[in-house]
């Protein structure tokens, strides 16, 4: 006869990657593509521009796709480029060293594709067209995760409140409206984005009762 004992074991949960203080090697590697594909830019001129550059005629016309995520690599100028990069390397540091390489890289990709995705919209509703560059989109999507985590996670992010990483939300956005050339649709798109994939990945969080704890039922089989 087999008899089945569940011994139940409680855990602290430490989110993905238990929350490791390895280097950020995905947030480096995006750094560094951005900057050598702004050096090649400096180089070829306009030709990287006009071929990858988010355009929200074609957009429109439902055609190159791809610029929804060749865009995220161009930056207008020196300034754009290490503003960015800073924003990136900030933020993204936080995030991955939560989520892990794969679930961040994701996170990334995904809030600046969707962020492009509801410029557009914006500007076919607005009936103008416009070109963007800049990675300030799956940034801020970086941005809403870490304002997830915050609020979610604030045991793994005592150092950050929730009231302040708002403030400077919204101080962003501010500066986005009231400075010229600046895709603020693009920041609102990848916020809201950021946030909801988080959603995605770890709604366990939005419980309180499995907010702190894993539970896991280990099962010995006894003769």
């Amino acid at each position: 006869m087999t008899i089945k004992e569940e011994h139940v074991i409680v855990k602290r949960w430490k989110g993905a990657d238990g929350m490791k203080r390895n280097l950020p090697y995905a947030t480096i590697g995006l750094v560094i593509v951005d900057v050598i594909v702004f050096i090649i830019s400096a180089i070829t001129g306009d030709l990287l521009y006009n071929k990858g550059a988010f355009d929200s005629a074609l957009f429109s016309y439902g055609i190159e796709f791809y610029r929804l995520v060749s865009s995220m690599f161009l930056h207008a100028d020196l300034t754009h480029l290490t503003g960015n990069m800073i924003l990136l390397y900030l933020s993204g540091e936080l995030i991955e060293r939560y989520c892990g390489k794969l679930r961040y890289l994701l996170v990334y990709f995904l809030s600046g594709i969707t962020a492009n995705i509801f410029s557009g919209i914006v500007d076919m509703i607005l009936a103008r067209k416009t070109l963007s560059v800049g990675a300030s989109g799956a940034i801020f999507g970086l941005v809403g995760a870490l304002l997830f985590l915050v609020i979610f996670a604030k045991e793994e992010y005592k150092e950050i409140t929730p009231g302040r990483l708002v403030f400077m939300i919204v101080y962003m956005l501010y500066t986005g409206v009231t400075t010229e050339s600046i895709n603020n649709e693009a920041h609102i798109g990848g916020l809201l984005a950021g946030f909801l994939i988080m959603i995605v990945l770890y709604g366990k969080l939005l419980n309180p009762l499995k907010r702190n704890v894993d539970i896991i039922i280990d099962r010995d089989e006894v003769e």
